[in-house]
C-alpha cells in the first residue's frame, strides 16, 4: 500500500519495522507475514470519509452560525456553541464508528496474496 503512496517519505504512520496491522476479511486464507493486497468499497470509503472530515465540519459551523443568529453579542456564543457542536459530533462518530467496526461492509477484505 505505502509503495504506490505520493506521501510515503514523509509518512510516519508505520512503525519502525515497516509493517501495518489491520483487521481485514481474509476469504484467500492469508497468512501472517503474508505480503496481501485488500480492498475496500468505495461507497464504505466515502461513508468513513464523510463520517471523519464532513460531519464535524457541519456541527461546528451550525453551531457557530447558531450563535450568531439568536444571541447578543454573538461572538462568545458562536465560539462556544461551534466548539459545542464539534464535541456533539465527537461523540455521536464514537457511537456509530462502534456500530460500523462491527460490519463485514466497513472491514477491508484481502483480494490475493502477493508474491514476495
Amino acid at each position: 500500500m505505502c509503495e504506490v503512496c505520493n506521501s510515503k517519505s514523509v509518512c510516519n504512520t508505520l512503525n519502525e519495522s515497516n509493517t501495518m496491522e489491520a483487521q481485514v476479511y481474509n476469504p484467500v486464507n492469508g497468512k501472517e507475514g503474508d505480503r496481501v493486497e485488500f480492498m475496500i468499497s468505495t461507497s464504505s470509503l466515502l461513508k468513513i470519509t464523510s463520517l471523519l472530515y464532513i460531519f464535524p465540519l457541519i456541527f461546528l459551523l451550525t453551531g457557530s452560525i447558531s450563535g450568531y443568529i439568536f444571541f447578543k453579542p454573538p461572538e462568545f456564543y458562536a465560539l462556544v456553541l461551534g466548539l459545542s457542536g464539534f464535541l456533539l459530533s465527537y461523540l455521536i462518530i464514537r457511537l456509530i464508528s462502534g456500530r460500523m467496526a462491527g460490519s463485514r461492509k466497513f472491514t477491508p477484505e484481502i483480494i490475493r496474496i502477493l508474491k514476495p
